[in-house]
């Protein structure tokens, strides 16, 4: 899947501190980046509920790349926001898309300030402080959180529970802190 490219990504190769990411001063190793896009999932799924769209528009940044691997990690549906959409562009591509969620940095969500955005619930900000967003860091902050599963007819009359992730089975779904 998708939001898994950046799981483990020095594993295949022995190496747990193998770089993923550089931006500007910063350099994030593949665990680095996976930590930032489990927290802002996790920051995003309490936002959407799945196959809500997400739109984000952004100029490269550390935090648009999280956001890629991180709202279908939520389970939303990526889109695409072009940064040299007019403001009339964007409030069309939001609308039709009926997005849930737009994700940018602060010059470009304030080109929609103001505009009718029936389908939106939040705005998150990767970068400054926008007003009305919720900035990244918030969503960033998130505990990680993994689906499990509770199968208790796993081990027959023992009713012993054993735990499964990502597996689906016919048990109870249940979080846990990763």
């Amino acid at each position: 899947a998708v939001a898994r490219v950046c799981d483990g990504g020095g594993e295949d190769l022995g190496e747990e501190e193998l770089l993923a990411l550089v931006a500007g001063g910063r350099r994030w190793t593949f665990s680095e980046l996976q930590h930032d896009v489990a927290g802002l999932g996790s920051g995003l799924a309490g936002l959407i509920d799945p196959g809500d769209r997400v739109v984000v528009v952004a100029d490269n940044r550390a935090s648009y790349v999280a956001a890629l691997y991180a709202v279908p990690r939520a389970g939303g549906v990526l889109t695409f926001g072009n940064t040299r959409h007019t403001p009339e562009e964007l409030v069309t591509l939001v609308g039709r898309s009926g997005a849930r969620v737009v994700m940018g940095t602060a010059d470009h969500l304030d080109r929609l300030r103001g505009a009718a955005l029936p389908t939106v619930r939040h705005r998150v900000c990767l970068d400054d402080v926008s007003p009305g967003a919720i900035p990244v860091a918030d969503l960033l902050a998130t505990p990680a959180f993994e689906l499990v599963f509770l199968d208790w007819k796993a081990f027959g009359e023992s009713c012993r529970p054993c735990l499964y992730s990502p597996f689906p089975s016919p048990g109870t779904l249940i979080e846990h802190l990763c």
